[in-house]
């Protein structure tokens, strides 16, 4: 097995098993890809290992894909996106999303709004409406909101002689 971070064999040095067992870290290697101290727990931050510090700098946080800032306490993902949650906002009311949402496109838009829109849209229209198929989405299952701080990933540990 090759080293996760220098890419030479694990298999005559003593190494460190993460990621279910299938990726192999040299001991040496095994430091934060940001400040280089050795790790005895992991996040992994774009791919790379970072101590729990790092992690929680600013310097490694996610931003915001609305105002573009970094995100410190609740975090509002979707799709792999993260938002602060008073951004995550209805593209039609502008009021923030907090339970069940539609995309459409790249907008979001709150199920008060979608379901107004609808109503409209059946009322001014003199044909036998379509119903089109859309996805419900809820903010419990495709958005995570939480302020807990990350906590380090448990690491096996598999010394090779």
């Amino acid at each position: 097995m090759e080293c996760f971070i220098c890419g030479k064999s694990t298999e005559q040095t003593p190494s460190v098993v993460i990621e279910n067992k299938t990726v192999y870290v040299h001991k040496g290697c095994f430091r934060c890809s940001v400040c280089g101290c050795r790790l005895d727990g992991y996040l992994i931050k774009n791919h790379e290992l970072c101590c729990v510090d790092c992690y929680q700098n600013r310097s490694v946080n996610e931003t915001c894909q609305k105002c573009g800032k970094i995100i410190t306490g609740k975090i509002a993902r979707v799709d792999g996106k993260f938002w602060h949650p008073q951004c995550f906002i209805c593209s039609l009311c502008n009021k923030p999303i907090e339970g069940d949402f539609i995309e459409k496109g790249q907008q979001h838009i709150c199920l008060k709004c979608h379901l107004n829109e609808v109503q409209m849209k059946s009322i001014s229209s003199s044909q036998d409406s379509t119903t089109s198929s859309i996805e419900l989405n809820t903010l419990n299952s495709r958005t995570e909101t939480t302020d807990e701080k990350m906590k380090p990933n448990d690491i096996t540990k598999n010394i090779q002689s």
